[in-house]
This record gives C-alpha cells, structure tokens and sequence, in this order.
C-alpha cells in the first residue's frame, strides 16, 4: 500500500493544533418519523427537533430512520424509541403497531396516524380513538380570538399552545390546534396514567393530553409546532426523562442574565449604570459584546470617524472591559459588527440592529455565504477581540439567524453557542469533518488559522426546506449541527412592539414563565436586556420600560423574582468551561432521499 506522507504530517498537525474530545456512546434511542412525499419537510424537521432535543443526553446514540422503512424488531435495537405522526398518509408498516403494543422497551408515539389501528390505544391504554380537534370560530375569547384545546396542564402549572392572527394574512389564525381526541373504554380497571390535560378555551372540555402505561406513552399532537416560552413543548421536555429512564444532570435551577447588543460605542453613562447595577445585584455578570461597530449608512448621527469604532480605539470601552474582568464578567461573543455590507438588513444598517449572516430582505442567506467566508469573517472578529483582553468562550448569532453551513462552522470555531436555534433540512455536498476535534479559536497564531481554512473551508450543502427555531429549557451537547448550546428560554423584556418585535414581552411575563418552568428537570431560566431599556422611551408610555434615566427597576425585580423562587444565577463561562468536554455521539442517520 502507498502511504501518502503529506496528508500523515497534515494529519499530525491538526492533532497537535486542535486536541481530541472524545465521544462514549454506551446505549442508543431511535427517532422515527414520516417521510412522506417527495417535497414534504416537515416530518423530517420534527424529527431533527427530537434529535436536538436529545442532545440534553449526551451518552445517547441516536439513530433516525423514516417509519416506512421500519422492520420487525427494530423497536428492541435501543432502550427507547420514538415515533413522530405528522403526516396522514404515511405508510405505517404493521409490524410497528405490534412491536409497539408488545415492546417492554420504552417507547412512546407523537401525534398523528394513531388512528390506524384501534388494537395500539386499546390493548395498550385502554383507550380509543375519537377525532381530531378542530378550531372553533364560533366560540371566541375575551381577543376575538378562535377557540382550541389551549391550555395544558402538567405538574399543577398551566402551560399554553401558541394562538395568533397571521401577520402577513389577517384572516389566518395561527395555532396548533389539532390534537387527537381519546377517551379511556375503561377507567376503573385501567392502568394507565394521565401525565397531561388539555383544556379547551372556549367550553372548559378537558381531553387526556399526555397518557402513560407503564413503559408506554403516547401524546396527543406533535409537541414541535409554534415553540414558544410557556408552550406544552417543554411538558415534553421533562416526560422525555421518564421516556429515556433517565435522571436529571443536575438538581439545581440554574439562572443567567444577560447584556446584549453591547458595541463600543455604546453610551458611556448607560456602560457605567450596567456595571453599577450588576455589581449590586450580586449575580454573575454576563456581557454580549459585538466587536466592531459600523454604521455605513450613518443611521447615528455621529462623527465621520465613528462610523467604523473597533473595540481597542474607543478607551473609554476598554477601560469599562477591564473593570467588568476584574469583578469576573463573561464576555459573550455576538457576531463581528452585527450588521451586514452597506445596505438596511433589513432596518438600519447599524451594529446591533441587523442581521449579519442572513439577508433578511430575501429570507436567504447571504450571498458570500460558505465556510470559508465564515471560518475568515470570525477569525476578523477575535483578533479584535483579543486586543482587549477577550479570549470568547461562547458565541451568540445574531437575531440568532444564519445560515446551516454558518452554524455548522460555529460549533467548530466556538466551544459553546447560546441562545435560540435556526434548523433547515440539508444535504452534504462534501464530507463533514470530524466533529470531536477541536478547531477553536484560542490564540491569533496564523498557522491555525490556515489549518481551519484547509480543514472546514472545504464543507458545502445545499438546504431544501424552509428554515424553523427551536428553543431548549435546557443545555444541550450536540444539536445537527454539532453545537453545544446554552438556553436562552425566557426571551427578553420588550414592551412595545416595534420593527424588530412581533409580540411585546413584559417583565410580568419572564417572571410568570420562569414560576411554570419550574416543574420541570433539569431547567434554566435564561433571558436577556438591551441596555436602551435603561433610557427614557420616545414617547415616553411603554409599560415595563424605563420612568427616568438610569431606571433599572424592572431588571431588579426580575432578578429578586428568580431568586426568591430558588433559581441560581452562576457563572455561565465557568459552567460551559466545566463541560466542554463533552459531546454526543454522531448520530446513525438514514433521512431517505437526504444525508442529513
């Protein structure tokens, strides 16, 4: 055999640059879904929703397959198995509805197609099959709004499902509001257990949500529809536990507020009210900082020269850097400039206002989108970074937007990512490097550089559906894109609505959805402030916003809230540096027609 001692030196290189994290895999979980027809989508992103969602266990091979192609005795391959229903025509092969009712493994059914065989309800949880739910325009709430099955019970916390007007079709309602309808033949003498209630919003009917019998479950919609802070999603999030057999990672509520949008030429006396405010608040300091501001179209009304402010030229900045390190601040690296080119994407062309990896004026990626432009792009970044002092451990998109290619090349160039996700189905053009190596940017030593440039540069796919988020109630170590992510599950206050914002969000609401989440394992409370929420509105009438300069209030209150329910703010670095060894296994994947 010829050895190819270029690419062994090569090879030897990047093990000696980048070290290896492993990976253990000691059991597995199969995720089934519905392939459906050719350009049918959304099966398959449910089932990269469940994949991300377990991330949470990192010791968990995953392997995913369409149910059509499932074969007697699968369901006994791993410790536990699930299949997603989200398409009527599916073909459900026969031999799953009887491994399904005779399984002792654990397994559990989502949504749709329940209805094929009346023996998996009745042998399995004494219950049959009814209908499914429908919207209800003549019944409307207090909103004008259609009535559903809206609200979940779970634990003793009322969780709700997502319900609005279209804002692009006003004569659309948004909700999801289909959900199979089942009933127990026999109450008495059934073993089975109602984990969840659904209740109707506009006649107090109540419907079994989530049901259990021993090591079978079954739920009664796809829990991955219109995701939202105080959604029935995060029920599944804490049943997924009982459906894994697994315990909770930690026993501690875990809380982390965050800074964001904080560029160098933030206002000095709005710099100095955060660091005074976090500093009295006694809570872990957390800052999302961009480091380059750039204002091209000269939105600000600002000096020529402070159209382009890098960190390291504004000492006013670098001097409140270096106070926030010595009282142990995280700095969270949010993007290079936070906007995109010389053009409005789509609001002013100003750091911090918009989009820098996504065009969203087309709903596309950019146009110089591919894995070098982003392995170069980052690498701008934090030698900017690095001037100040800054070595970023984690990394935030921002408006958490980018493309699958630019993600992909996140979870090799940061250790961890936080925040909200972007998924779209993709199919590899090339090779996927290896995930467990590390390529991380730690130090401006070119050689590195050039061997990320030779080692990701080479990556290219191509998306074939449209793109859908997914928040986390918890940490995960590896998503599709082979990220670990911190959440963020409580949003940010924002109260009233403008360009950027669909829905206005209340201190009053971060507070409430953090009370639900606690019925849940292995939860955060995770949410983030704009620092002009410390500055007097035009006009000024925003509930929840600031009554004078320097108004921190709000932000206090929250704080005081969280930790009176026993939430624990802590030092988000020093979690995420305590974890960074750990990765889930590349998952076992046969999409059908795609790789991934």
């Amino acid at each position: 055999m010829k050895m190819n001692f270029k690419k062994i030196i090569k090879y030897f290189i990047l093990i000696i640059m980048f070290p290896v994290i492993t990976q253990a895999a000691t059991e597995c979980v199969q995720i089934f879904y519905d392939r459906g027809p050719q350009d049918y989508w959304i099966g398959h992103a449910n089932a990269v929703f469940m994949q991300n969602l377990l991330g949470h266990f990192p010791h968990l091979q995953q392997v995913v397959e369409p149910i059509e192609n499932y074969k007697k005795g699968d369901i006994e391959r791993c410790k536990a198995s699930v299949y997603i229903g989200t398409h009527f025509m599916s073909v459900i092969p026969e031999d799953f509805h009887t491994d399904y009712i005779n399984t002792k493994k654990n397994v559990a059914w989502l949504g749709y197609n329940i209805w094929r065989n009346p023996e998996v309800l009745q042998k399995v949880f004494n219950y049959r099959y009814d209908k499914l739910t429908t919207l209800d325009t003549t019944r409307l709430d207090q909103s004008a709004k259609p009535t559903y099955f809206k609200w979940i019970y779970y634990k003793g916390e009322r969780f709700k499902k997502f319900g609005e007007w279209s804002q692009t079709n006003p004569r659309t309602f948004n909700a999801p509001f289909e959900m199979s309808a089942i009933s127990p033949l026999d109450m008495v003498n059934s073993e089975t257990q109602i984990l969840s209630v659904a209740e109707h919003n506009g006649t107090g009917e109540r419907l079994p949500y989530i049901i259990r019998n021993k090591n079978h479950f079954y739920v009664a919609d796809s829990v991955f529809s219109y995701m939202h802070e105080s959604d029935r999603y995060l029920i599944f999030s804490d049943v997924i536990f009982d459906i894994l057999g697994e315990k909770p990672r930690h026993t501690k509520k875990f809380a982390v507020m965050r800074i964001e949008d904080v560029h160098p030429l933030i206002n000095d006396d709005v710099l100095k009210l955060i660091s005074s405010t976090l500093k009295k608040l006694e809570i872990p300091i957390n800052i999302s900082i961009i480091p380059f501001y750039y204002d091209p179209l000269q939105y600000d009304d600002r000096p020529a020269k402070e159209e382009f402010m890098p960190a390291s030229q504004r000492p006013n900045f670098v001097e409140w850097i270096k106070d926030l390190q010595a009282n142990n601040a995280t700095f969270i690296w949010h993007g290079v400039t936070h906007q995109y080119s010389k053009i409005k994407n789509p609001f002013t062309g100003a750091s911090g206002d918009d989009f820098e990896f996504w065009n969203a004026r087309t709903n596309k990626p950019i146009a110089e989108d591919n894995a070098k432009y982003i392995v170069d792009r980052l690498f701008i970044g934090f030698k900017e970074l690095t001037k100040v002092k800054i070595k970023p451990y984690i990394w935030i998109t921002p408006h958490y937007q980018a493309s699958a290619v630019d993600n992909i090349m996140f979870s090799y160039l940061v250790p961890w990512s936080m925040g909200r996700m972007i998924y779209q189905n993709f199919d590899l053009k090339s090779s996927l490097p290896d995930h467990t190596k590390n390529m991380w940017y730690t130090d401006v030593d070119p050689a590195k550089q050039k061997a990320r440039q030779s080692y990701l540069g080479g990556v290219q796919l191509q998306t074939n559906s449209p793109w859908s988020g997914q928040l986390f109630p918890y940490e995960i170590f590896g998503d599709v894109y082979g990220q670990r992510i911190l959440p963020e599950n409580l949003g940010n206050v924002q109260p009233k609505l403008n360009d950027q914002v669909s829905f206005p969000r209340t201190a009053d609401e971060i507070i409430a959805d953090a009370k639900r989440n606690l019925v849940l394992r292995d939860v955060w409370a995770s949410y983030f402030y704009h620092p002009f929420l410390f500055q007097i509105p035009e006009p000024p009438t925003a509930k929840d916003w600031a009554d004078y300069d320097g108004d921190t209030r709000e932000m206090e209150r929250v704080v005081l809230e969280l930790k009176k329910m026993g939430y624990e703010f802590i030092n988000i670095e020093e979690f995420a540096r305590q974890n960074v060894d750990v990765l889930r296994p590349e998952p076992k994947v046969n999409w059908g027609t795609s790789l991934h």
